[in-house]
Parts: C-alpha cells; structure tokens; sequence
C-alpha cells in the first residue's frame, strides 16, 4: 500500500498544488460538507478503480493556478465537476504507470464519473479509502483498486 501511498501524494500534490498531511484525528471531527467524489475505471492488461475525495477548497485552488485572476473566468459547478473528473484521470493515470508499470498502451481510463457529496458520511465504500489533509484543513484521499 505504501507504494500507492506515495504515488498518490506525489501526483496530487504536484497536480493539485495542495501539501497533504497524515489524518490525525476521527472523520467526524473535520468539516462535513463540500466534498466530491472523482472516480475512474481502468481495463485493459490491467483492470481497476482509483477514486479521489477532495474538498471544494483544492478544487478552487487547482482553478486558480490554472486560470489566475481572469475576470471573464466565472467558477461554475460544471467547471469544478469538470476538474474533479481531470484531477481523477490525471492522477490515476500517474499511479497506473508508477505503481504498475504499465504503459498507456496497455490500458485504457474510462470517461470518470463525478459524484457530489451531501455530506462526508455520504461517501461510498469510506473503508476502501486512505485519508489526508490537506493545506485548508480538509479531508483529501483515495484509493486504487487493481482487479
């Protein structure tokens, strides 16, 4: 798990330009809303799933990079869908090739799917997942599932 681990921080970190931290406390104590759900299947060689939580606050952060301070640019929730789903395909891509070793050749990313959380405790299969922090505060995390 740990080579996962380290793809995953390492790619979101210089993808999403956020700093992620080990969790240290319960679930429960972090804030319960404004989150989504990034999820990819991969088949081919290879058959799977990655799927990223991430705050709304990551999300603005990666739009800002990525746009500035562009007036005409206005934040719509298919934007930040959008990012979820690129920030997935992106990052799962990158595990893929660092945790697998396989090349683009030899699988394929199916189109990602893009869930919106009502709340933290909304989430699907929460166990299957590895938690983070990352630099508002927030729950960040993941998990790569090779069949």
């Amino acid at each position: 798990m740990e080579i996962y681990e380290d793809a995953f921080i390492n790619t979101f970190e210089a993808t999403a330009f956020q700093f992620l931290n080990p969790i240290e406390n319960p679930l429960s104590e972090y804030d319960d809303a404004g989150y989504s759900v990034g999820l990819c299947d991969f088949n081919g060689a290879i058959n799977g799933t990655f799927g990223l939580l991430i705050h709304d606050n990551a999300v603005m952060e990666y739009l800002n990079f990525l746009f500035g301070d562009e007036p005409e640019m206005t934040v719509t929730d298919e934007l930040k869908s959008d990012s979820v789903k690129e920030l997935s395909n992106v990052i799962c891509g990158n595990m893929i090739s660092k945790c697998i070793n396989a090349q683009a050749a030899d699988y394929k990313i199916e189109k990602p799917q893009f869930i919106k959380l009502e709340s933290l405790n909304a989430l699907p299969d929460a166990s299957r997942y590895t938690f983070y922090v990352d630099g508002y505060g927030k729950i960040c995390g993941f998990f790569f599932n090779v069949k």
